[in-house]
This record gives structure tokens, C-alpha cells and sequence, in this order.
């Protein structure tokens, strides 16, 4: 059940699997997706996953919090703002 871009829809599949069995409250809804669809076609696009990240890292270094604009940096200049961020909190 893919889209023509080779994507699943996955919000459409829990969609009508929730139509046709009724909403669970108390389940895991990865659970749901999982007897849905193919966890391995579950990939976001590069694009989007990448300007995401910069978000979050943007917002993540304007906080102050470091390690978790590292786990977001995508570029070495990112890379390398944090360094000099953090090499400015050495005494």
C-alpha cells in the first residue's frame, strides 16, 4: 500500500485501520503501524528530515543546550559552531 511517490501513507493506513476496528486507547500505536505496513518502508524524505534537524538545531543552540543541537547538527559548520560554543565554556 504505497503511494505513487513510493511512500507509504501511513496516517491513511491507521486511519481506516482504526475505522474498521475501533480506536484502542490503552495500544501502542507502533504497534498498529507495524501489522500495518513494512517498518522499512517507513523513511522520511531526506529534504524534510534535513531542514527539521537544522531547525531543532537552531533552536536547540539558541538554548544553550549543545548536546542536543550535536545530535541535530548536520553540516561541519554546524559542527563547528557548537565546538567554538563549547570551547567558550572552558575555563
Amino acid at each position: 500500500m504505497s503511494s505513487a511517490e513510493g511512500s507509504t501513507d501511513v496516517y491513511r493506513l491507521l486511519a481506516e485501520d482504526i475505522d474498521a476496528n475501533g480506536a484502542r486507547p490503552d495500544g501502542d500505536v507502533w504497534e498498529r503501524i507495524v501489522h500495518l505496513v513494512d517498518p522499512t518502508e517507513l523513511r522520511p524524505k531526506l529534504a524534510d528530515d534535513i531542514e527539521i534537524r537544522e531547525r531543532l538545531m537552531d533552536v536547540y543552540f539558541a538554548a544553550g543546550n549543545f548536546a542536543r543541537a550535536r545530535e541535530c547538527a548536520t553540516t561541519v559548520d554546524q559542527f563547528r559552531l557548537i565546538a567554538a560554543a563549547l570551547e567558550g565554556l572552558q575555563p
